[in-house]
């Protein structure tokens, strides 16, 4: 493994391609499916031959033995060195599988560059207990969505003032005047409907007498787009619930976005999904 890696330091492809099983499969968990074959691991040499020289993968630690399966295997630890300066969150670990003196297979890990800590531990947990309600008959979409509604709930609408710093502002129970007007405001241009009115020359509010409130342009696009996110999901309430009254779900939503919409749809995991209408005869 220390002439595959010295091959693709010195960008030689064909060399390293050489050192390859015809069945090989490569694994690199930057990338969503592995690489099979001597052709789909070209395609990843093939990226790694671009990188500009002096940037070198460096052996660290070598364990080697034999596989589960009979196959010699070899473990490593590396990091990435630029013109010999090691780089941040470039270590690594890799697994190894030969036969007869070929890659078979190579599994590669790469060093995270989030530091969950002890956070990490925490998620998995959470996610634990999902599966674990979920086997004792809940929907995981139920947990994922109900979960996620709570906290948005309680970190955007009840939390503490002052216990994100992350919020810029008040949470909504703590609401000042001056957030309140940009709400007011920005709901008064709602959609660019005013403006629009006003540039077609049409019976608008300002027609009467009432002046079209100056907004902060990417305020109001984000406002909008919020609005917009919120408005593409009626169609969806009136497929999926027309026996309910989708006023008391959309209209909510209109203003509160996913304080709405995420208890909503942790609500619709719970009820029985429609059968699609076949044609005539069932057929």
């Amino acid at each position: 493994m220390e002439s595959f890696y010295a091959a693709v330091n010195d960008r030689q492809l064909e060399t390293a391609l050489d050192m390859l099983d015809d069945e090989v499969v490569y694994e690199d968990f930057t990338f969503q499916e592995p690489f099979r074959g001597r052709q789909g691991v070209r395609e990843l040499l093939s990226e790694a031959m671009e990188l500009p020289k002096g940037l070198d993968f460096v052996i660290d630690e070598v364990a080697g033995g034999d596989s589960l399966f009979g196959d010699d295997a070899v473990g490593m630890t590396w990091h990435v060195e630029f013109d010999g300066v090691e780089l941040p969150n470039s270590r690594g670990a890799s697994l190894y599988k030969t036969r007869n003196g070929k890659l078979l297979y190579a599994r590669d890990i790469v060093e995270s560059p989030l530091k969950l800590g002890g956070a990490a531990l925490g998620i998995v947990g959470f996610l634990a207990g999902l599966v674990r309600a979920s086997k004792d008959g809940l929907p995981i979409a139920f947990l994922g969505f109900a979960t996620a509604g709570a906290l948005y709930w309680y970190i955007l609408l009840l939390s503490p003032q002052g216990q994100f710093p992350f919020l810029e502002g008040p949470p909504a129970w703590a609401i000042d005047a001056t957030t309140l007007r940009n709400v007011i405001e920005e709901s008064l241009d709602f959609f660019y409907i005013w403006p629009g009115l006003d540039y077609l020359g049409l019976p608008s509010p300002s027609s009467l007498g009432f002046p079209l409130p100056v907004v902060d342009p990417l305020r109001l696009a984000v406002f909008n787009l919020a609005e917009a996110y919120a408005f593409m999901f009626l169609p969806l309430l009136l497929w999926d619930r027309p026996q309910r009254n989708v006023v008391s779900w959309w209209a909510p939503a209109m203003f509160l976005t996913n304080a709405i919409l995420l208890p909503y749809f942790a609500t619709r995991s719970l009820a029985p999904r429609r059968r699609a209408v076949s044609g005539a005869g069932g057929c």
